[in-house]
């Protein structure tokens, strides 16, 4: 809650942005109860942060960006604390794929083709260059 509502403040600073993303992201880890994947991604969290930092820098709208971000998390958490197992996992993956279609990074799904995969979701697949194609 109070992550996310220091994360929509306009005037927020990228630099405190990206801070609070990765402390939400470590938080809901611990918060789904899988330890493997909380360790994990804590021990990767400063080279995840740097790119991603990297990448949403890189955007031509920031305010959009966030907003979209901020709404995607709170869709996340709420999910994890419901405890519905399968929309938490469709909604992390369509925040990954669309985070890496906004940005141009490549999100990698395991196999050897890099292209993010199709989660057969539409409530937030983003075409190549998802910040020009949105709606005004």
């Amino acid at each position: 809650g109070d992550l996310l509502a220091r994360m929509r403040e306009a005037d927020i600073a990228k630099a405190t942005f990206h801070d609070l993303d990765a402390r939400f992201h470590r938080e809901l880890c611990a918060a789904a109860g899988n330890p493997v994947t909380d360790i994990i991604l804590a021990s990767l969290s400063s080279s995840i942060l740097d790119y991603v930092s990297a990448a949403a820098d890189g955007t031509d709208d920031w305010p959009w960006v966030q907003a979209e971000l901020t709404a995607q998390h709170a869709g996340l958490l709420e999910s994890v604390l419901a405890g519905d197992a399968d929309r938490a996992r469709r909604e992390c993956a369509d925040h990954i794929h669309w985070f890496a279609a906004t940005t141009g990074i490549r999100a990698t799904t395991g196999s050897s083709d890099s292209a993010p995969a199709d989660t057969g979701s539409t409530s937030t697949d983003a075409p190549a260059n998802a910040i020009d194609a949105r709606e005004p």
